[in-house]
């Protein structure tokens, strides 16, 4: 499969949703920060309502949604654990496909490229705690990516 999520890096410890973000949308991470990343960090307002704002609108999902949950062809925007901030949280992405009969993803961690950081890879979904945040059709990403 050919990955639609193409890795932007978090250009600081806190960014990792506006990367994310830039990482499913393709839109510049920088121009993202300035207009969404305080409102974030400062608990403004929840992840969702940034992406109605660009127009690219997700499914949201509740706690309790877990792996037997994922399904094929999507794009998930996943809080987990940090693995560098103690008791912190970290937004990565995970997209979907089916592969010889199974459910197959692919992790984009916004910390890859960061000096000294560790990052969530292949298949770590299968032994750790994760909450999904929100959710889209890989179709409609396209879609929304041909518009901007």
């Amino acid at each position: 499969m050919d990955q639609i999520i193409k890795l932007v890096t978090q250009p600081t410890a806190d960014t990792c949703m506006v990367a994310a973000m830039s990482s499913i949308t393709q839109l510049d991470v920088n121009d993202l920060i300035a207009k969404f990343h305080d409102r974030y960090v400062n608990g403004y307002e929840p992840t969702w309502k940034f992406f109605d704002e660009i127009g690219l609108f997700a499914t949201r999902h509740y706690v309790g949604d877990n792996v037997a949950d994922l399904k094929a062809d999507r794009v998930y925007l996943l809080v987990v654990p940090s693995l560098n901030i103690k008791g912190g949280l970290h937004f990565v992405v995970a997209e979907t496909t089916m592969y010889e009969g199974s459910l197959r993803w692919y992790i984009t961690d916004p910390n890859e490229g960061r000096e000294d950081r560790i990052v969530y890879e292949g298949e770590w979904l299968n032994s750790m705690q994760w909450i999904i945040e929100l959710s889209w059709d890989i179709a409609d990403i396209i879609k929304f990516r041909d518009t901007v």
